[in-house]
């Protein structure tokens, strides 16, 4: 395998991180059919089907979690290749650094997916419109 310059390398990964930001900017995107489409089913008193879609819904962000954890794996390759060339920036602050951030987008996602799960059942939707 030939050698790549720093130069195609950071070129590299620059044209990686910005596919990983767009993933991880799309997460949101896909969750809010999901949302809207479990209101909908659960405000139709259909808790079977809305279960279904939290549960479709919790599928796909751990799918999103498993692609953007394998992003910022080969992001963190590249990162760890130009080291050397770049300044020290620091301890993130709280240690929170862009990876773990994109990685925490689909997992609270799914946490949000978990719970309309459960109010699927638990909770029934009660109209509270007036007016007869």
């Amino acid at each position: 395998m030939t050698e790549l310059s720093k130069d195609k390398l950071a070129y590299l990964w620059v044209e990686h991180s910005n596919k990983m930001w767009r993933t991880v900017y799309a997460t949101p995107i896909v969750a809010v059919p999901v949302i809207a489409g479990w209101f909908a089913l659960h405000s139709e008193g259909e808790a079977t089907f809305a279960f279904l879609t939290a549960f479709l819904g919790m599928l796909l962000m751990i799918v999103q979690w498993a692609i953007i954890t394998r992003m910022a794996q080969f992001d963190g390759a590249f990162l760890s290749i130009l080291e050397a060339a770049l300044p020290d920036f620091g301890a993130p602050i709280l240690r929170l650094n862009g990876k773990l951030l994109a990685q925490s987008v689909p997992l609270i996602l799914l946490l949000i997916f978990f719970l309309l799960a459960i109010v699927s059942f638990t909770f029934p939707f009660v109209e509270t419109g007036g007016g007869s």
